[in-house]
C-alpha cells in the first residue's frame, strides 16, 4: 500500500481530536479518581469493609490474600461501566477501534489478571512489612526491586498475553534499523517485533522495553503498514532513546522516591486518625490515600516525564537524521491517536508527553550540529 508523504494534518480530524481527547481527560478523571474514592468511601462508611473482613475467619498470608482479592474485585466492578464506555464504546464511536466484544472481554480479563498478579503479593507484602518501625523504607525498597523486576520480565511474560508477536520480515529495513542503533551505541537487541495492534485498534505505536537480555524492540503493526519507513525509523530512534538516557532506571529511581513519600504521609496520616496499618482491614484507607497523594503529585511526575520525552526526540533528530519524517511522523500519529493540543493546565496535569504541536516546533527549530 502506497503511503503518503510526507503528511500534513487534515482539518476534520484535528475538529474530532478536541472532542474526543477532552471527554477522554474526563472520563478519566471521573472513573479513576472520583469514583474510586467514592467507592473506597462508602465501602468503608457503611461498615461493610469491616463486615467482609471479620466474616472472612482468616488470617496470616491466606487472610490477606482473600481479603484483598475481594477488595480488588469490588473496585473493578465499580469502575467496570465507565472502564467498558470509553476503551470500548467510545473508541468505536470515533473509528479508533477495530475490537469486537469477544476480544476486548478477553483483553480485559487477561488485564485483570496481570494487574492482580502485580497487586496482590504487593498488598501482602505491605502488611508483612508494617509491623516493623520505620515501615515505610522497607516498603520503599521493596517496591524498588519489584519495579525493577517487572520492568525485567515485561516483554517476555505479560506482552506476548496481549500480542501475537512475530519478526519483523522486511530484512533490509530491519538491518537498517539494527545499524542506525549501533551507531547509537545500542547493541545486544533480542529482536525486532512486529505486534499485531491492527486486530484491537488503528492507533500506532513502537516500544523499546526490558533490559539486559530482555530488551527488545516491538512495533505496531499499524506502524508499518500506515508510516513511509523513514518515520517509522524516527519513533524506533525516540523509543531507543530511553533506553540509551537511562530513563527506565531513572523513572524506577522517581516512581521509588514517589512511593516512599506516599508511605511516610499514610503512617502519619494513619497516625493521626488512629488507624492501624497492621491491620488488612485498612486496605481502603491505603487505597485512598495513595490515589490522592498520587493525584496531588501528578503535575511534578509528569513535568519531569515530557522532560524526559523532549530529551528523546532531540536524540531521535541526532540518531535518524531525518527532521522531515520526524515531523510527518508526529503529524500522522497526532491523526491516527486523535491528539489534540490542550489548555496548559491539563497538559501540566496529565499529560506524560509535550503535545504534538510543541514537537513539532522543537523539530523545526533544530538544526544539525
Amino acid at each position: 500500500m502506497a503511503v503518503k508523504y510526507p503528511y500534513n494534518l487534515d482539518k476534520k480530524k484535528r475538529e474530532l481530536a478536541g472532542r474526543y481527547s477532552r471527554a477522554r481527560i474526563a472520563g478519566y478523571i471521573l472513573n479513576n479518581f472520583i469514583i474510586t474514592l467514592a467507592f473506597l468511601y462508602a465501602f468503608t462508611a457503611s461498615g461493610m469493609n469491616a463486615s467482609l473482613y471479620s466474616s472472612m475467619g482468616l488470617s496470616g498470608v491466606a487472610g490477606i490474600a482473600v481479603y484483598g482479592f475481594a477488595v480488588l474485585a469490588m473496585l473493578s466492578a465499580s469502575n467496570l461501566p465507565l472502564r467498558f464506555y470509553f476503551t470500548y464504546v467510545y473508541e468505536h464511536k470515533y473509528g479508533l477501534s477495530n475490537f469486537r466484544i469477544g476480544g476486548w472481554a478477553k483483553d480485559y480479563l487477561k488485564g485483570l489478571a496481570v494487574s492482580y498478579a502485580f497487586i496482590l503479593p504487593a498488598i501482602i507484602a505491605f502488611y508483612l512489612i508494617t509491623p516493623l518501625g520505620g515501615w515505610w523504607i522497607y516498603a520503599g525498597a521493596a517496591y524498588f526491586f519489584a519495579n525493577a523486576f517487572s520492568n525485567f520480565i515485561y516483554p517476555v511474560a505479560v506482552t506476548p498475553l496481549f500480542y501475537k508477536l512475530r519478526a519483523y520480515r522486511d530484512k533490509v529495513h530491519r538491518k537498517k534499523i539494527l545499524d542506525m542503533l549501533k551507531r547509537a551505541g545500542v547493541g545486544g537487541i533480542e529482536g525486532v517485533y512486529i505486534a499485531d495492534e491492527s486486530r484491537k485498534s488503528k492507533k500506532p505505536n513502537a516500544m523499546f522495553s526490558g533490559f539486559g537480555k530482555t530488551k527488545r524492540i516491538v512495533l505496531f503493526d499499524t506502524l508499518t503498514r500506515f508510516f513511509a519507513k523513514d518515520e517509522v525509523e524516527t519513533v524506533i530512534a525516540h523509543e531507543v532513546a530511553h533506553y540509551v538516557n537511562k530513563d527506565i532506571t531513572r523513572f524506577i529511581i522517581l516512581e521509588t522516591a514517589k512511593m516512599l513519600a506516599i508511605f511516610w504521609a499514610m503512617d502519619r496520616i494513619a497516625a493521626v486518625y488512629g488507624i492501624s496499618l497492621t491491620n488488612a482491614a485498612s486496605l481502603p484507607f491505603v487505597f485512598a490515600v495513595y490515589l490522592v497523594i498520587d493525584f496531588l503529585l501528578m503535575p511534578a511526575v509528569n513535568w519531569y516525564s515530557r522532560r524526559r520525552e523532549h530529551h528523546a526526540d532531540l536524540f531521535a533528530l541526532r540518531t535518524a537524521k531525518k527532521k522531515k519524517a520526524q515531523i510527518s511522523a508526529e503529524k500522522r500519529l497526532a491523526d491516527m491517536a486523535l491528539s489534540s493540543v490542550p489548555h496548559p493546565l491539563i497538559e501540566a496535569w496529565f499529560y506524560t508527553h509535550p503535545n504534538f504541536m510543541k514537537r513539532i516546533e522543537m523539530c523545526k527549530k533544530w538544526k544539525k550540529s
